[in-house]
């Protein structure tokens, strides 16, 4: 017998003792078997499992095989998921609140209105799951891959998605206070109208992203790459784009009063679009933004010493090096 369906036969025996009900127990062996069979035949015969509501708190699923399985409404908090297989799986309204695995398997699941408070997903494969509305603040999904998946108007809080691959994401209205992506890729990702704080996205991938109109004060997007980014409209104010890449981006009437563009570099032919933006008080000391195109620009109180600009640009003398607005 094939690994991962001995897995499963453990699995019923284990949660069947859990249950005082005997027709409740045989009937859970019951479905495992159907399950066995579906998996095995490619849906042709048997049945996927239906474990809607199920109490599996604290349990070890590690290398269970729950492909395409219903676990809707599922009550998995604490549980141990190493391995896992649940491509495909519905996790509708699961709770899943300090879950730990790694190299879990949910490429493709349904994780609509879950709850994955403080989870621990390293390196799980959740491409294009679906993880709208669910309420994941505090969880880390560290060298996660995310590409395709829709984090849509969900709760991400604090969560760690450093190292993850994200491309092409959804985060469309997502809450993202305190996030911390160091280093992730979320080249091509959706930000639109997405709202956080002191979001730290150093030396990310942020090619082709769209962030327009989202809220993103006090971000830190230092060395992060910026190449055709889309940022027009965008609520940027103290963020921190120290040595950021801002080739090609669109970042007209950018709300980025206070920022810190020190050392922020574009080649000459496409720089970045700061047209009708509000640059006041912000720090560009030594930055290479002679293409830049910043008609309409507000720099009252800017620092620019050692800063290439298009030579359009004019500051009153008083406010070409103002003293401790290096950062």
């Amino acid at each position: 017998m094939p690994d991962d369906l001995r897995a499963l036969e453990q699995f019923a025996d284990v949660v069947a003792e859990k249950i005082v009900d005997h027709k409740r127990a045989a009937e859970l062996r019951r479905i495992v078997a159907d399950h066995q069979v579906w998996l095995q035949t490619d849906g042709e015969d048997g049945r996927k499992a239906d474990l809607r509501g199920l109490n599996l708190e604290r349990l070890n699923l590690s290398n269970l095989n729950l492909r395409g399985a219903d676990l809707r409404g599922a009550r998995m908090a604490g549980a141990r998921v190493d391995g896992a297989g649940l491509e495909q799986a519905d996790l509708r309204g699961a709770n899943l609140t300090a879950v730990r695995g790694r190299e879990t398997r949910l490429k493709g699941a349904n994780l609509d209105g879950s709850r994955l408070v403080d989870a621990r997903l390293r390196g799980a494969d959740l491409e294009k799951a679906t993880l709208r509305e669910a309420v994941a603040h505090g969880a880390r999904f560290t060298d996660a891959r995310m590409g395709q998946a829709d984090l849509s108007n969900a709760d991400l809080g604090a969560a760690d998605f450093s190292g993850a691959d994200a491309r092409e994401a959804a985060f469309d209205g997502a809450r993202m206070y305190g996030v911390r992506a160091v280093g992730a890729d979320f080249s091509e990702a959706l930000f639109q109208e997405s709202g956080g704080q002191r979001v730290d996205l150093r030396k990310a991938d942020l090619r082709s992203v769209v962030l327009e109109e989202a809220s993103m004060r006090g971000a830190n997007l230092g060395e992060a790459d910026l190449t055709n980014a889309r940022l027009s409209r965008a609520s940027a104010a103290g963020t921190n784009l120290h040595h950021a890449n801002l080739e090609n981006a669109d970042m007209r009437e950018i709300r980025a009063r206070g920022a810190v563009l020190a050392g922020a570099e574009a080649p000459e032919r496409r720089g970045p679009d700061l047209t009708g933006g509000d640059l006041r008080e912000s720090n560009l000391a030594g930055s290479r933004l002679g293409g830049a195109r910043m008609e309409g620009v507000k720099l009252e109180g800017a620092s620019r010493e050692g800063a290439k600009l298009p030579p359009s640009v004019k500051l009153p003398e008083r406010d070409r090096t103002l003293p401790g607005l290096e950062r």
